[in-house]
């Protein structure tokens, strides 16, 4: 079975997720959700750290975090 979800730790602190073509950020203090956008296709962290998506099959990326 594959499963169209995803999810890391930001260098903020904060779990990055995919699910469902959404992008969503958690913060573990206050367990609030946070949809970032929509739609995506990859979302995943960067060898620097940073979290990045992809929107499309062009791979447009957006920094998440700093």
């Amino acid at each position: 079975m594959w499963l169209d979800t995803n999810i890391e730790l930001g260098k903020d602190g904060k779990l990055y997720g995919k699910t469902q073509g959404k992008a969503y950020r958690i913060d573990p203090a206050t367990m609030t959700l946070t949809q970032i956008v929509r739609p995506v296709s990859i979302l995943l962290k960067g060898a620097d750290d940073h979290m990045y998506l992809s929107r499309s099959e062009n791979f447009y990326t957006y920094r998440l975090c700093s």
